[in-house]
């Protein structure tokens, strides 16, 4: 398993998506969240901010927790989640692909700090088999990344500019939701020396919350093909439909000799072929439907995989 979307909205507007890529379905009891608080590298000592799973993700699907914040006309630090968002998690919850967590900040008990993260926070995915361990680390564990000022206060957030914790460039964690890439396919069980969002992660504006209850990932599709590491490049991403395609991939100019936009399904449902090789930009106007697929790019030797959002 793996987290697959981070959602870190404005106040109580917390989710975190998690994807099954196996071909069986997984119990979360032996799985569990732990929330790294503030450059901490001790929280997994702390029940508060530990929250043990409940529930089944089944094949090639996802399970997403909520911040319990459901009072209507509660304010402050119980403000109630956006009408969205929190339709979206009674939905979940109720066909048994979601759950709430986290209700009381200072009830001193498990998983209560958990779900009520910040910006500046590591979180961590953890299986029981042979002992707790990290099976997808977010952002960096024992590292509190400052704002702009070099300060915690205001709160910081890791960013797009290297080092990514000195708050230089712009917020990738911070109000913000990221959804996995499509090319991902297994967690980070290595503490990063450095955390670049970017590289594991679409970076999408605060308060999205349509993609939640889907994922794509090339390890859900029946894939012949073998692929390179590389990525191409999408431009606009997200856009209306109309999108440009970069055939420069890991560090080379390949022909591109047929492309195909597949479904969350595996369908391909837009094929667009060059038989004598492209190279460049290529211009796309596909007229699908707003949602997430995956973009494949087949060269003579090689194919390359990238994730497009319709909005």
């Amino acid at each position: 398993l793996f987290i697959s979307e981070y959602v870190e909205g404005y106040n109580n507007n917390k989710a975190l998506e998690i994807y099954n890529p196996k071909s069986t379905a997984v119990n979360l009891s032996s799985y569990r969240l732990i929330r790294w608080s503030n450059g901490s590298s001790t929280s997994d000592a702390d029940i508060n901010y530990v929250q043990s799973l409940t529930g089944t993700i089944q094949p090639k699907s996802t399970f997403t927790c909520f911040l319990d914040k459901r009072v209507v006309g509660a304010t402050g630090a119980d403000t109630i989640l956006e009408a969205s968002l929190l339709t979206i998690a009674n939905n979940m919850v109720t066909a048994g692909t979601g759950a709430f967590y986290s209700p009381n900040y200072n009830a001193n008990v498990e998983g209560a700090k958990m779900m009520p993260f910040n910006g500046d926070d590591a979180l961590s995915l953890q299986s029981s088999a042979g002992g707790w361990h990290n099976v997808d680390i977010f952002a960096k564990i024992g590292e509190q990344p400052t704002n702009g000022s070099g300060t915690t206060n205001p709160t910081g957030a890791w960013t797009d500019t290297p080092p990514y914790n000195d708050g230089q460039g712009a917020y990738l964690t911070q109000n913000k939701t990221l959804v996995r890439k499509a090319s991902v396919n297994a967690g980070v069980t290595v503490n990063p020396t450095l955390f670049d969002a970017l590289a594991e992660y679409d970076s999408l504006s605060v308060g999205t919350y349509s993609n939640l209850g889907t994922h794509t990932c090339v390890c859900a599709l029946n894939v012949k093909e073998n692929s390179s590491n590389g990525s191409i490049a999408i431009f606009p991403n997200p856009n209306n439909g109309r999108f440009n395609v970069s055939s420069f991939s890991n560090g080379e100019n390949f022909q591109i000799e047929n492309i195909e936009i597949v479904n969350l399904l595996g369908e391909t449902i837009y094929t667009s072929k060059y038989p004598f090789g492209q190279k460049g930009w290529i211009t796309l106007d596909s007229n699908l439907p707003k949602g997430i697929y995956l973009l494949k790019a087949k060269g003579t030797e090689k194919v390359v995989f990238e994730k497009v959002i319709l909005q």
